[in-house]
């Protein structure tokens, strides 16, 4: 494909030079004047670009290959393109060795002596060379962005063939010739044959050419022709497993050992709605499942919203009598640590006679989920008691649990075991440098480093970037990143710490690197750079960037709505929510937009249209709202002097059930403090402090309660308390860090 449209295009170029070379010839009385004229103008030329190349400071480039180092337009178009509105990306370039003298000393006028055709082949030449790189530059823009699009279509589903025929359509267009195919029509093998033999007719290349499609669509048909061959190879390969024309019809005849690996394939293929379905099916017409077909149930239902399904699958194994494996009871500790039930991963862990080190791994990592990095150290303790021999997976585990604590000496001495264990530190180096940078002992995540003698991986690079930045050793992150080939992780490992930090021009920089090697279509990325132009300030960046995505999912709408609501656009936060809603847009509201559409009604002081909001997602989107979104109403109705209606909510809250949080009374305590309700005010106080007894914010809150009422005498015992305790207040800071020979 790309050498028939680079050959066409050196044709038409070479026609034009033909043109260009009779024109020269015809149109003067004396060509060796004429040459001798486009000699000296050549040399004149050279010796300004020389001149001003001199003088004018030199900024590093990006290397140009070298059968286009001669199209200086081209490469400045380029640039231009890449340092619009956002950083440059300079300090991630490479120097180039391009020459700065143009392009006719390279193919040497001096080489030709007296030969005054050597000029007019020196034009020609460069005439093409430019050509050409405008050519080049022309199909790489389109290349990228069509194959954007065709992995937007085809991510998650490109070893599933049914999914890539049931929405065909939406990459091909309604010119294509296609017609689509519902997913309920290619259930059965016969269905998917038919229907892949039809699309390979539609995208076949020879096809193509007889319709007379464009360039686009033949590119584009030539992906998803691959996609196809691709996906319809693997789900071959599934339909032999079972030895059937027709799956569900003949999985009652196959043996069990085959049906379990169906399963397993699918699940590892992530496709856990279908292995569910199957498990279903298989179930209903056999009783013969063992713990084999049982492991691999949990994970799908792992990945499965509703939790109903596992605790089914769960009591079906005990009725069976197959709950005796080692290897199921892990799945199963795995499976209800997902869907947030600790307490049942832990009966299980509990339940089990003997345990492996998986097993224990297991627990590990559900303690870690869940955000209990004290309980997980105890675990790891108890397997040392245990004399459980560790894994890799268990010290990177009790690693993130001593970072997540700031625990420096305990992480240390995992490091020590590591060692003394002879354990391979290539695998354990990135979690080393996790735990060294988030304890802020950057250098010693630079020792990890340079001990491994280049052997790092790209992995633990982006472990190693995002620490640098995140500990600000920015000259050093941009020399690992000089050194490698960026790739979105590093840059979103970057963006993170540049948001956290709110440092606007490293994150400009970055912004600018996304776009010359084409990452900006990629969701999570551009996620993280709306966030960080949002805590840096820049809303209308953040919107541009937000306007731009090619796939913007939940996150970006509740990020963007966020962005408003924080800097107090809640008109504009409450009209991107409604466009979220409507028809068209394929993305449904979660809990954390409830969360954000609130907090930007409570900032700006909307509080009907809170109350609007806060019953929509009820009704529309079947979104249950939890404590922290009644303390967020509680707030918003305490900010405007409706006392009585947020300790009315309070109230049905308490008799729907749900157990006032910290959140919650303290919500309740700031009603009371802006509303001087007194009785009222001094019981929410006891209730939080109930909740956290040792939280600055609390004594700070009740301090500024008791000044509200007139209580002074109160607010000097309670500094005295919070002296006495050891309990200092928290330094507010407010900071964007901004590079002043970089901004206008």
């Amino acid at each position: 494909m790309w050498q028939v449209m680079l050959a066409a295009a050196v044709a038409g170029s070479g026609f034009f030079a033909k043109r260009f070379l009779s024109t020269t010839t015809t149109n003067s009385d004396d060509p060796n004047i004429e040459a001798d004229t486009k000699c000296d103008q050549s040399k004149e030329l050279q010796q300004q670009q020389q001149q001003q190349h001199l003088t004018t400071p030199s900024k590093p480039q990006l290397a140009i290959p070298l059968a286009f180092q001669s199209c200086n337009d081209c490469k400045s178009e380029s640039e231009t393109q890449s340092s619009t509105a956002v950083g440059d990306g300079s300090i991630f370039m490479f120097s180039s060795p391009v020459s700065k003298g143009g392009t006719g000393s390279r193919f040497g006028s001096k080489k030709s002596g007296g030969n005054r055709e050597g000029f007019k082949t020196s034009g020609i030449v460069s005439y093409l060379c430019i050509c050409m790189a405008h050519i080049n530059i022309c199909l790489q823009r389109l290349a990228e962005a069509l194959d954007a699009e065709v992995k937007s279509w085809s991510s998650g589903k490109e070893a599933n063939l049914h999914a890539l025929l049931s929405t065909l359509q939406y990459i091909l267009g309604p010119d294509s010739g296609w017609q689509p195919i519902p997913l309920t029509e290619v259930i059965t093998s016969a269905a998917v044959k038919k229907a892949y033999r039809k699309a390979t007719l539609c995208v076949h290349p020879d096809k193509l050419q007889q319709r007379g499609a464009s360039v686009q669509q033949k590119y584009i048909c030539e992906k998803v022709f691959d996609l196809l061959k691709d996906a319809a190879i693997i789900t071959k390969h599934q339909y032999r497993n079972v030895h059937a024309h027709h799956l569900f019809d003949k999985t009652p005849h196959g043996d069990l050992y085959s049906l379990n690996s169906l399963i397993a394939s699918y699940v590892r293929n992530n496709d856990p709605l279908t292995a569910w379905n199957l498990f279903v099916h298989i179930h209903r017409i056999r009783s013969d499942l063992n713990a084999y077909t049982f492991t691999p149930v949990f994970g799908a239902c792992s990945s499965l919203s509703n939790s109903n399904r596992g605790q089914q699958v769960h009591g079906l194994m005990i009725k069976l009598g197959s709950n005796s494996g080692i290897v199921t009871k892990t799945a199963l500790i795995d499976m209800y640590s997902k869907y947030g039930q600790l307490g049942d991963s832990v009966r299980v862990f509990d339940d089990m006679g003997f345990k492996d080190v998986v097993a224990w791994n297991a627990m590990l990592s559900s303690f870690l989920r869940h955000g209990f990095p004290v309980k997980a150290l105890r675990v790891f303790e108890a397997m040392r008691k245990e004399r459980v021999e560790f894994s890799k997976f268990s010290l990177c585990s009790v690693l993130k649990a001593c970072a997540s604590l700031n625990a420096k000496r305990q992480g240390k001495q995992v490091h020590a075991l590591v060692i003394v264990m002879g354990r391979d530190l290539v695998v354990l180096s990135t979690a080393l440098i996790d735990f060294y940078s988030g304890v802020g002992y950057i250098d010693e995540a630079m020792k990890v480093y340079c001990k491994l003698n280049h052997q790092a991986d790209d992995i633990m690079l982006n472990s190693l970037i995002s620490g640098c930045i995140q500990n600000r050793k920015y000259d050093v992150a941009m020399s690992i990143m000089s050194a490698m080939k960026p790739n979105v992780i590093a840059l979103t490992s970057a963006l993170v710490a540049c948001s956290e930090n709110s440092d606007l021009w490293i994150g400009k920089q970055i912004h600018g690197m996304a776009i010359r090697q084409g990452f900006i279509s990629n969701t999570q990325l551009c996620n993280i750079l709306l966030d960080m132009y949002a805590k840096c300030g820049k809303i209308l960046n953040a919107r541009l960037v937000f306007d731009q995505m090619p796939q913007s999912d939940v996150v970006s709408w509740t990020s963007m709505i966020d962005a408003y609501g924080s800097h107090g656009h809640g008109c504009e936060s409450l009209e991107l929510f409604k466009k979220m809603g409507e028809e068209g847009n394929r993305v449904a509201p979660n809990s954390v937009t409830l969360l954000v559409v609130l907090s930007a009604c409570g900032h700006s002081g909307l509080v009907e249209q809170g109350q609007e909001c806060f019953a929509l997602f009820q009704e529309k989107y079947g979104v249950d709202p939890g404590p922290e979104h009644d303390a967020c109403f509680i707030d918003i109705l305490g900010r405007a002097g409706r006392i009585e209606e947020a300790w009315r909510l309070f109230h049905d809250m308490v008799d729907n059930g749900i157990k006032p949080t910290a959140a919650v009374w303290a919500a309740l305590l700031n009603a009371c403090t802006l509303n001087q309700d007194v009785t009222r005010g001094e019981f929410a106080a006891k209730q939080l402090f109930e909740w956290e007894p040792t939280k600055p914010a609390n004594y700070i809150a009740l301090s500024n309660f008791y000044a509200a009422i007139g209580r002074w005498d109160s607010v000097d015992l309670l500094r005295s308390i919070m002296k006495d305790r050891g309990i200092a207040k928290e330094a507010g800071s407010s900071w964007v860090a901004i590079a002043s020979s970089n901004e206008n």
